[in-house]
């Protein structure tokens, strides 16, 4: 962090995204502001004997903000922060114990007050639709820190306007000035892809949340990830044109949703990818025709063209429909409604359970994790098991584990704290998009209340979304609390720009730590999501290195 000296009567703006520092008249005395966090360091020097040392802070006004009595060692030095909650302005601060009282003015701090009315503007100004003047208002704000790397790079004016419109097509109900910048920097990638067609890139960045999600006894995220490379394909390469015409990402969502449904039908390699996106249209609430019907209907759908689910269902009862039989040991009974029992997604199979022992991949009885699909990552096999049998992974059913899967953002969270010892307690968070009856609530209030996780905005998680190298392991660096600079080297990914400003102290702490590495020597893939294998191989190095090692 820089500093740089000034005088107590200086004044200065303070950005949001910034840390300001004003010394009082000795140089060791000093106050910070981060966000709205205040942070407070003094060295008073060499004491006799302890002290106790009344703090207090006024705002411009003389209104207290602040009071606490600290105790100081001999050392004489004094640090604490507060979350500072008074008006825009000046403070100044007075610490005094003993025969000390001296005295720090931080200038120019700007609160809750400024900010509530900046939000106030933006959001009048998306409601109206105003895109020039959100335009001014947004560009205008140097205290907002906005990264305006990828803004500058749009090729054209024309775009960098396309922005704002974005913001409002997508965004109006703003509750704080982070909102704020988590929609312009989403609107400047929406209009990124748009220009250049690139509708993989924004469903990449923008969260696998966009389409639909998976049937219900589906292991995967999104339907598109079930279904064959050659559907995908033929989705995105439709989406390469619709993108440059959505006004931004609700419209790209909803042409991204119509898409996947009729497109994987009339590209469809396999019957099975017709079966997967209907599933899932039904569990989602879409379609209103029957789940699991015979192969012979879904054959018969494949590879034709639809524009309604009129048409669909129409061909359908062209062939008549017809639900296989009950899985064996079922239960007798027939008909409509079938008796298949659905299997949980991963996180869903809990790891107090002792898993059953199966057979190994020679057939074998083999012992309670050896999983029949670790053949080729057998090089973290041991990892694996050990997490396993500390309680903290646990396989998907069938004796599997699926190395390669990637794993959701409430399934790490799950994770964290099953390696963390945290007791998974349900309470009140500020994210809409997780049900308070879903698996994953109770882990991820304990993962956010304990400081682990954050929101992709104020009031989205995005659970389902895959978690990426770079979020991992910055969750991960939050749980360990570990020192930023201690063992740093001057190592630097080839990749290192591509590591987000946030994940930097995270990613080259843990890797100083022996907890994490590239995916090769030299690249990080920090926006590449996480696999089953590596977030094993990443919690395991947390638990040798840290974790277990201050248990014994």
């Amino acid at each position: 962090m820089k500093k740089r000296l000034i005088s107590i009567i200086a004044s200065s703006a303070i950005l949001i995204s910034s840390i300001f520092t004003a010394y009082a008249e000795d140089p060791v005395a000093s106050v910070e502001q981060g966000s709205l966090v205040v942070k407070v360091k003094k060295e008073l020097g060499a004491l006799a004997y302890p002290i106790d040392v009344t703090v207090t802070a006024y705002d411009k006004n003389g209104k207290l903000t602040y009071l606490d009595i600290i105790p100081v060692g001999t050392d004489g030095k004094l640090e604490f922060q507060f979350y500072n909650k008074g008006i825009s302005g000046d403070y100044t601060f007075y610490f005094v114990g003993g025969t000390i009282s001296q005295t720090a003015t931080l200038n120019g701090f700007i609160g809750e007050d400024y900010w509530e009315s900046y939000v106030k503007t933006v959001k009048s100004l998306t409601e109206g639709k105003d895109a020039v003047n959100l335009k001014s208002t947004v560009m205008g704000e140097a205290n907002l820190g906005l990264d305006l790397t990828e803004y500058n790079a749009l090729a054209t004016e024309s775009d960098k306007d396309k922005v704002f419109s974005v913001m409002i097509a997508d965004y109006s109900d703003f509750q704080s000035a982070e909102a704020v910048k988590f929609a312009f920097a989403d609107a400047v990638n929406f209009v990124k892809c748009s220009a250049s067609g690139n509708a993989k890139g924004y469903y990449s960045y923008a969260g696998k949340a966009l389409n639909i999600p998976a049937g219900t006894d589906s292991l995967k995220i999104s339907v598109l990830d079930e279904v064959s490379q050659k559907a995908q394909d033929a989705v995105f390469a439709a989406m390469n044109t619709k993108i440059k015409t959505c006004s931004g990402k609700k419209a790209f969502a909803d042409e991204l949703k119509y898409q996947t449904l009729y497109t994987v039908i009339a590209n469809a390699e396999h019957y099975n990818d017709v079966k997967y996106v209907l599933n899932a249209y039904v569990d989602a609430g879409i379609l209103s025709v029957k789940k699991d019907m015979s192969p012979e209907i879904y054959k018969s759908l494949m590879n034709n063209t639809f524009t309604l689910e009129s048409e669909i269902q129409a061909a359908i009862d062209a062939v008549g429909t017809s639900n296989p039989s009950p899985p064996s040991g079922g239960g007798g009974g027939g008909g409509g409604g079938g008796g298949g029992v659905a299997v949980p997604i991963p996180s869903q199979v809990t790891d107090n359970n002792e898993p059953e022992p199966i057979k190994s991949v020679d057939g074998t009885l083999g012992g309670k994790m050896r999983f029949s699909d670790m053949e080729d990552a057998k090089w973290a096999l041991d990892k694996v098991e050990t997490l396993c049998e500390k309680g903290i992974l646990s396989g998907v059913g069938d004796g599997k584990f699926e190395p390669h899967r990637y794993v959701s953002r409430e399934e790490f969270a799950k994770m964290l704290c099953s390696l963390g010892g945290f007791e998974p307690q349900a309470g009140e968070i500020p994210f809409n998009d997780i049900p308070k009856d879903s698996w994953s609530y109770p882990y991820i209030c304990t993962a956010y209340k304990n400081g682990l996780i954050s929101g992709i905005s104020l009031s989205q998680f995005s659970p389902r979304s895959t978690v990426t190298r770079e979020q991992a392991t910055t969750m991960l660096y939050r749980m360990l609390n570990v020192d930023t600079e201690e063992g740093l080297d001057a190592f630097e990914f080839d990749d290192d720009s591509g590591i987000s400003d946030w994940a930097k102290s995270a990613v080259y702490s843990l890797r100083s730590k022996g907890i994490i590495n590239g995916r090769t020597s030299k690249i990080f893939s920090p926006t590449e999501a996480m696999t089953r294998v590596e977030a094993a191989v990443l919690l395991f190095g947390a638990g040798e290195k840290v974790i277990w090692e201050e248990e014994e």
